[in-house]
C-alpha cells in the first residue's frame, strides 16, 4: 500500500488505472480532488496491532513486490474476500497483460 506523501493518486505520473483505494470500516473516504480513480475501491480487515490506515492509502495492482524472508514487513490486515478476487482479476490484467493462458 501507498500513500504517496498523501497525494494518493494525484502525484504526478501514476498510471491511475493500477491502482484501487483502500479502506477499512463500512463506509469508503472520498478520493481526493483529481483523483479520479474508476477501479472500485477495497475494504481492508485490520490486523489486530493496527489502528487504522490513512483514507490516501492506494493498493498498486500494476506491480509485483517480493516478500524476502530476511527483510522486516508490517502486515496491515486482510482484503475482504469479496473484493480480493476482483484485485487478483486487475493483478492479472496489469502483470501480464500479453499471457493467455
Amino acid at each position: 500500500m501507498h500513500t504517496y506523501n498523501n497525494q494518493a493518486c494525484t502525484k504526478p505520473g501514476l498510471n491511475k488505472s493500477h491502482h484501487v483505494q483502500a479502506y477499512t470500516g463500512n463506509y469508503c473516504p472520498p478520493q481526493l480532488l483529481g483523483e479520479n480513480l474508476q477501479n472500485l475501491p477495497a475494504r481492508i480487515d485490520l490486523d489486530n496491532t493496527m489502528t487504522g490506515i490513512r483514507p490516501t492509502s492506494r493498493i498498486h495492482v500494476g506491480r509485483v513486490y517480493t516478500v524476502q524472508h530476511n527483510l522486516r514487513f508490517c502486515s496491515v490486515g486482510r482484503v475482504r474476500d469479496e473484493d480480493f478476487k476482483r484485485l487478483l482479476g486487475l493483478i492479472a490484467l496489469y502483470i501480464n497483460p500479453l499471457e493467455t493462458n
